[in-house]
């Protein structure tokens, strides 16, 4: 019996100095056999936080900040645990240790969570192994669920799109972005806490990006990509000049408006050789890129109709212009012819003539069928704008849009010497119809041509000279025909 109180007085000596640096309860628990053993509560003074209560754990691996503060004056040991093991831990750039707190102090754990998981919470177990064991547990909500977003877009044939941007999200929203940057800085998001519906004017090809941020964190981001269709058309206009496109969409290809005397080609292309279409106006284009299409209009052909007025046209006499091309007139010529026909026994014309005639003076050229972009001048780049009135210059240039122009030779009247005429006893000259029997215009008198024809047939007519009969009776007396 002394030998056992003895050893159980080491014991318990041992067992004082062995805890004498911490709070400890101990019991004795002796029994039937006369053996006995040492307990210690659990009750170590450890309170756990973290810097948040919920986090977003989608499409991201967020960080929770987990500080365990020791209000005991000992040290205490202990590990961490976590309730969710579908996730994946790390402690402070680790795996997983052991750790201390000081006594009347505190630890902060940085702890990073990834992988995916269907809870809805997270209970992280502070785990106390020395100076004896204790639990302590904190448990944290799992944002699961990702923002709403989506992003739909107007398809007018135009110069800029209305997008429409949605973000919703059952936990609420924090900010969004819109813009290019696939990884904008945290600045340049725009604050929403509420549900967004909002539209917005894209004008400029590019990947838009709408990235929607809720109060845990969590993103989602949704992009589209518009594209541009610049519109060049030579000898024309058209408009809108340029198209913004959302990739997918299509529009209908615009129908140019063709320069004053040109004609549509009809058709875009996709380089400005006009060799590959594109589609016809009006057709629909999807375009799988930013990209120019070409179209083009082709000048037209009108007709060059000629009122000579009896005149003769020159060398250059062309049956029809191209607009915007060059036009060479040369002017014409004239020659007025008066045809005599003589019918008169005994008459004679001065040298037999059977015609007499002159060259007349072109006087200029008029129209009344002329466009409004007429050109006229003396060199070859005319630059007068002429309506119509006579001008003696050679070179024009539109004179019509289209269908057809008619030139119209004025003269001026150079007067014919008609050719004497005699028949003894008579007095002669000519007259205008074949039955006229009366002297219109006198031998050897001026002609004055027609400025409209290029001949005129006169005839020779005489008339018999009367004279005079006198008498001298010397006494007698006049007979009854005297």
């Amino acid at each position: 019996m002394f030998f056992k109180l003895k050893r159980l007085i080491f014991t318990v000596m041992i067992m004082v100095i062995t805890f004498c640096c911490v709070e400890v309860k101990a019991y004795y628990n002796f029994n039937k056999s006369g053996s006995s053993n040492f307990t210690t509560a659990s009750y170590a003074n450890l309170t756990i936080t973290t810097n948040k209560s919920a986090y977003g754990l989608c499409n991201q691996e967020p960080t929770v900040t987990l500080t365990v503060t020791n209000s005991n004056a000992y040290n205490v040991i202990y590990t961490l645990s976590f309730s969710d093991s579908n996730l994946t831990y790390e402690i402070d750039g680790a795996s997983g240790a052991s750790y201390t707190v000081l006594g009347g102090g505190s630890k902060t754990h940085t702890i990073v969570l990834s992988g995916s998981t269907t809870s809805t919470s997270l209970t992280v177990t502070v785990n106390a192994t020395l100076p004896y064991k204790s639990s302590h547990t904190k448990t944290v909500t799992l944002d699961i669920s990702c923002p709403s977003s989506s992003i739909t877009s107007t398809n007018n044939v135009a110069a800029s799109q209305t997008a429409t941007l949605t973000c919703s999200d059952t936990e609420g929203l924090a900010s969004y972005y819109w813009g290019t940057k696939s990884s904008p800085s945290t600045s340049e998001y725009t604050s929403q806490t509420s549900n967004l519906s909002t539209t917005k004017t894209v004008s400029s090809a590019g990947t838009y990006y709408l990235i929607c941020k809720d109060k845990n964190g969590n993103t989602t981001s949704t992009n589209k990509t518009y594209y541009k269709t610049t519109l060049t058309m030579n000898k024309g206009t058209v408009s809108p000049a340029n198209v913004i496109t959302m990739s997918g969409n299509s529009f209908a290809l615009p129908t140019p408006t063709a320069s004053t005397g040109y004609t549509n080609k009809g058709a875009w292309y996709t380089s400005d050789s006009y060799s590959a279409s594109a589609g016809n106006y009006g057709a629909s284009y999807k375009p799988a890129s930013s990209t120019t299409l070409y179209s083009t209009a082709t000048a037209n052909t009108y007709t060059i109709g000629y009122t000579l007025n009896g005149g003769t046209n020159g060398t250059n006499k062309p049956a029809s212009g191209t607009y915007d091309s060059l036009v060479t007139l040369s002017n014409p010529t004239k020659t007025f012819t008066v045809n005599i026909t003589n019918n008169v026994s005994g008459a004679t014309v001065a040298n037999n003539a059977t015609s007499a005639s002159s060259t007349q003076t072109f006087a200029g050229w008029t129209s009344t069928t002329v466009g409004s972009n007429a050109k006229t001048g003396t060199t070859t780049s005319p630059a007068t704008a002429w309506t119509g009135s006579s001008t003696k210059n050679t070179y024009f240039k539109n004179l019509r849009e289209s269908g057809t122009v008619t030139m119209v030779a004025n003269w001026t009247a150079v007067a014919v010497t008609l050719p004497t005429v005699t028949k003894t006893g008579h007095t002669c000259g000519y007259t205008t119809s074949s039955t006229g029997t009366s002297i219109v215009h006198k031998s050897g008198a001026s002609y004055t041509p027609s400025t409209t024809t290029a001949s005129a047939t006169l005839y020779v007519v005489c008339t018999a000279n009367t004279y005079t009969i006198g008498y001298t009776y010397n006494g007698g007396t006049k007979g009854t025909n005297a």
